[in-house]
């Protein structure tokens, strides 16, 4: 990558949207996404962004106005829903969805895991700096761990119901 397409700061997203890129990759701690989202789309740019896309209702109509402007001018935008896209759960699926395993009418998802990152303070850095580091564990800039985390198997068990709850 060239240096002088290589940003750092609060505006870096700025700096970055007014470069001849065709397209950007939101991966920025989620509290932001749907700001830069906004200027991605207002910059012309097509864009893929990690979940979630917002960490509370007025980020949430941010990215639906967001989504509606992009429509508008022809844009692409994409998320990152990682389950969707591994061959063994498509095929899972398409057994599910095929009826191989029967009618489902109900069911419980789970997440089983280790211990999540976490980076001591270290001296010099201000409380915005270890937040930023720690992102994870600010409601502000994660959501918490249900809209940073679980949305996975939230969507994976809407998937394996969508034929039920579209009877419904």
């Amino acid at each position: 990558m060239k240096d002088d397409h290589c940003f750092t700061g609060f505006d870096a997203y700025k700096k970055l949207l007014s470069t001849d890129c065709n397209y950007v990759i939101l991966a920025t701690p989620p509290g932001y996404r749907a700001l830069h989202l906004r200027a991605a789309v207002d910059a012309g740019k097509n864009v893929f962004f990690e979940k979630p896309v917002a960490v509370d209702g007025h980020q949430v109509r941010m990215v639906i106005e967001a989504g509606e402007l992009a429509k508008a001018k022809g844009l692409s935008l994409t998320t990152g829903t990682q389950r969707r896209h591994q061959p063994a759960y498509l095929e899972t699926m398409k057994r599910i969805h095929d009826g191989q395993i029967g009618d489902i009418t109900g069911g419980q998802i789970y997440w089983n895991g280790g211990g999540l990152w976490m980076f001591p303070r270290e001296a010099g850095w201000s409380d915005s700096e270890w937040q930023h580091r720690n992102w994870y564990y600010f409601t502000w800039l994660c959501g918490d761990h249900i809209v940073e985390q679980h949305v996975h198997n939230i969507d994976v068990m809407n998937w394996a119901m969508a034929d039920r709850l579209l009877e419904q």
